[in-house]
């Protein structure tokens, strides 16, 4: 039997990579033949050959060496990927305990400030004991990265059993949103605050006997305090980028929206929009775009649970609309006086789990991408840190890169945010904007990895911005074929989409997102959103000069606010493209076949891509029309 020192098997590796999908069987076979005549590890012969990815290679080598990675723990299986971490199911061989065991390189990082920024969150938050709180036991350094133990619960969570089951009643809804209060209450009297609540972050598991639950209804343990941030922290460096409200906007709290200190009333907004979902089977704002949702919260158009689902009572609607108020000042905003509204309701006479008159979701629920997204989505904030330029409390987040971010650069684009602004439209007639987004997405750039991308012109690579989140970064051209999923078929193209990436110009003079590309050997011309000095225009290229402009330019603040979110449409007749959450113009296509391939162009220098998210559109339904 090998030592643990020693190379792992190829034929450990092949099982390995098959299991997890990373490479085909030839593909496999390929690399076991190379290793058997260079001696190298199959893993990084593999990564040589740009098979797979370094993140890739990572966990293939951590399982292969189970007992290397962190003293004390062995791995067992992978549990899942994030954009900076990975999760694992482990052993802790001390106690003989299954753990789920997270774990972040440091090169993700980005320097010692934030890791130790990382290792007193995760000290803080293993210090919360708490029935309704998933518990972390561990923490540590090693091996080139910082881990974290904590409980593995075996369950569903509430997103999920919403998805299978459809609504809930109002009284299994208020025993699920009872319980994750009292769990956000103790965590609040340590200090700490969840900032990412929903419904996908509330595991429900089957109650132990003795629990004092009411017959019928699930436990629940908040899962996911990765976000979590200490209350008096304003001052200290964060994990994410500057001036980046972090947490999935649907249920975020218009303070956390617009880059504001998120206290215990931003958890608990969160868990109105929760109630909101459980029992309407849809978020408040459900198909809008994340500009619209931040413009609906400046004006405080909050709808009304009832104009949704009118059979819940009086008392549940009030109350949902307490929880979300748009000012913090006037939210139901503490806990002691939430769990007595609560209890009030005397949830035990509400309408039982399971029982005639429970609300089905509706047909296809599964069309609210802010509901239901394949990634988490961030948005930044409208802010940066100028005294000048800040008439709230500075921000205290940054942005943590696991999904599509939209960006409202500077409080002059809030207004405009309303999405009022008069775009300029290169045809006469501007196409239709007829379908709406139907939450089937995926992230063509994580920040974990760089498959399926293809340097061009130059050179590209990962790296980590100034604040330590992963970027895509280079200069010269890279390409991503515009890939959904893979199907039975092979791979799938759908023929509307919606493409978002967020664009630094860091060192280029130049950056251009090309679009409308008919294929990778014949790709112009092609439509262009090209960022300068001057600002943002849109424009149709055909060669290597100036390309035809066809909007703009767009004054950019790039002194206060050098990230720019980039938004394309292909709507069913033509492109809308958006800048900053500001529709900037729109245009017919240069093709009528469906583009297969997206360039990212950086020139004069390096420029920094993130959050590269393609989400199919699909055809509104009445109540989602735009």
């Amino acid at each position: 039997m090998p030592s643990p020192a020693d190379p792992p098997a190829a034929t450990d590796f092949t099982t390995t990579v098959l299991r997890l999908q990373m490479l085909t069987a030839d593909a496999a076979g390929e690399i076991t033949a190379a290793v058997s005549v260079t001696g190298a590890s199959p893993a990084q012969e593999a990564l040589r050959r740009g098979m797979i990815d370094a993140a890739q290679a990572d966990v293939v080598e951590t399982l292969l060496r189970p007992h290397d990675t962190v003293p004390g723990y062995e791995i067992l299986d992978l549990l899942g990927r994030g954009g900076m971490g990975v999760v694992y199911r482990a052993r802790q061989v001390a106690l003989d305990r299954i753990v789920a065991l997270k774990t972040i390189l440091l090169a993700h990082l980005g320097n010692e400030t934030a890791i130790q920024r990382f290792e007193r969150e995760a000290r803080a938050v293993a210090r919360l004991s708490h029935p309704h709180i998933v518990a972390a036991y561990d923490c540590g350094r090693s091996a080139g990265r910082v881990w974290f133990a904590m409980e593995l619960v075996e369950g569903t969570d509430a997103q999920r059993r919403l998805q299978e089951r459809g609504t809930f009643d109002e009284r299994t809804t208020w025993g699920i949103v009872r319980q994750a209060a009292a769990g956000l209450a103790h965590a609040a009297d340590q200090g700490l605050v969840h900032r990412d609540i929903k419904p996908a972050n509330l595991l429900l598991v089957e109650a132990p006997a003795g629990f004092p639950l009411p017959a019928g209804m699930p436990l629940v343990k908040i899962a996911d305090f990765g976000l979590a941030r200490g209350m008096d922290a304003a001052d200290e460096p964060q994990l994410t980028a500057t001036n980046m409200a972090v947490g999935t906007p649907a249920y975020m709290a218009p303070e956390q929206l617009q880059g504001i200190a998120a206290g215990p009333a931003a958890d608990i907004y969160s868990l109105g929009v929760t109630a909101f979902a459980l029992l309407a089977g849809r978020t408040p704002h459900a198909g809008k775009t994340l500009p619209q949702i931040v413009a609906e919260h400046l004006r405080g158009a909050v709808p009304r649970l009832r104009d949704v689902r009118p059979d819940v009572t009086s008392t549940t609607d009030d109350l949902v609309a307490a929880l979300m108020q748009p000012d913090p000042r006037l939210r139901l905003n503490d806990y002691p006086r939430l769990l007595a509204a609560i209890d009030g309701l005397h949830i035990d006479r509400l309408q039982a789990a399971d029982k005639p008159g429970a609300s089905p979701a509706p047909a296809g629920r599964a069309a609210d991408p802010l509901l239901t997204p394949t990634v988490d989505l961030v948005v930044p904030a409208t802010t940066r840190d100028t005294d000048a330029a800040r008439p709230h409390q500075p921000s205290d987040t940054r942005h943590h890169r696991l999904g599509g971010t939209w960006q409202l650069a500077a409080l002059g684009f809030a207004a405009v945010a309303l999405l009022v602004w008069p775009f300029i439209a290169a045809r006469r007639s501007a196409p239709p904007r007829d379908l709406v987004r139907s939450g089937r997405a995926t992230a063509l750039f994580d920040g974990t990895d760089m498959t399926g991308w293809m340097t061009r012109r130059g050179g590209w690579s990962i790296n980590t911005d100034d604040e330590g989140a992963p970027v895509l970064v280079g200069r010269g051209t890279v390409a991503r074929a515009l890939t959904l999923a893979e199907t039975d078929d092979g791979i799938a193209v759908p023929d509307h989409y919606a493409l978002s990436c967020v664009v630094e110009r860091h060192t280029a003079t130049a950056v251009e997102v090309r679009f409308d590309l008919p294929s990778s050997r014949d790709p112009l011309p092609c439509l262009t959103v090209h960022i300068d000095a001057e600002g943002a225009t849109v424009g149709e290229r055909s060669g290597d000069g100036p390309a035809r402009r066809l909007a703009g330019p767009f004054s950019l603040d790039e002194q206060t606010a050098p990230r720019h979110a980039i938004g394309i449409e292909r709507h069913t007749r033509g492109w809308w493209i958006e800048v900053d959450g500001r529709t900037v113009a729109s245009t017919s296509f240069l093709h009528e076949s469906p583009a297969a391939e997206l360039q990212l162009d950086a020139g004069g220098g390096e420029a920094r891509f993130s959050d590269v998210i393609l989400e199919e559109l699909v055809p509104a339904r009445p109540r989602d029309a735009r």
